[in-house]
């Protein structure tokens, strides 16, 4: 983050979900050698909350949300915030691309690049222009706007940007993904942890789609199916109960 080349005033907010592994510790010692940062607590230790806790502090024209586990391109803020000012649009991103960091992970990355992996979210896509989204992976937005929506939801501690992309285009705002700004998304390092990552993100997407039904798409209906024709598959009964 501090090697973003943007030119203008800019502040970094940390919030620390309360961790111990050192990490508060260093970055206070970051604080007190770099004026642009500052630090704050997050005791509830969920996503929305630590993003209004940022957005609460923010005093800047524009906010950016940079995530932990995720290795950004130095014109990220830059890029971002020239796109946003040439009006248009409301939320500008960029591709969320799968990086691994482990042997697991990376076999993760690896089939997080393929098409199933993928899926229907065309932001871990890249593409040779930019192109408009039905959600964004963190990415810039005007801090002026995030107010009026009322910050993130802190009922969604998963797929918080997912809900709060409802809100933007139910309110007639555009979202955008800008190929210089692709991102490597670090992927869970066990089988364990991915597990629960998608369990989350299924059931957050689920409440998600019942509360905005405009951000469903079909492949998002795709999962269940296949489980269903698996089970009638093995068990060997139609939809009628009957076999054969």
């Amino acid at each position: 983050m501090r090697e973003q080349t943007f030119e203008g005033s800019i502040e970094f907010l940390f919030i620390d979900g309360r961790s111990d592994d050192g990490t508060r510790a260093f970055l206070d010692e970051l604080a007190r050698r770099d004026e642009r940062i500052r630090v704050f607590e997050n005791p509830a230790r969920r996503t929305p909350n630590a993003l209004n806790i940022g957005l609460a502090a923010a005093r800047g024209e524009f906010v950016a949300r940079m995530d932990a586990h995720t290795f950004y391109p130095p014109e990220y803020l830059a890029a971002g915030v020239e796109r946003m000012r040439q009006g248009d649009v409301d939320w500008v991103s960029g591709p969320a691309l799968p990086c691994g960091v482990g042997q697991f992970s990376e076999r993760v990355a690896l089939a997080m690049e393929s098409p199933i992996g993928i899926g229907g979210a065309a932001f871990r896509r890249v593409r040779e222009s930019e192109f408009e989204v039905d959600t964004g992976f963190t990415g810039v937005l005007r801090r002026e706007m995030l107010e009026q929506l009322g910050g993130w939801h802190e009922g969604w501690p998963i797929n918080e940007d997912g809900q709060l992309a409802g809100r933007v285009r139910a309110a007639g705002g555009k979202i955008i993904c800008l190929p210089e700004m692709a991102a490597g998304l670090v992927t869970r390092d066990s089988p364990r942890a991915l597990a629960r990552q998608y369990w989350r993100y299924g059931f957050y997407r689920v409440k998600t789609s019942r509360r905005h039904p405009a951000t469903l798409r079909r492949s998002h209906l795709l999962p269940p199916t296949l489980v269903a024709v698996m089970l009638v598959a093995a068990t060997g009964r139609g939809p009628s109960g009957s076999s054969g």
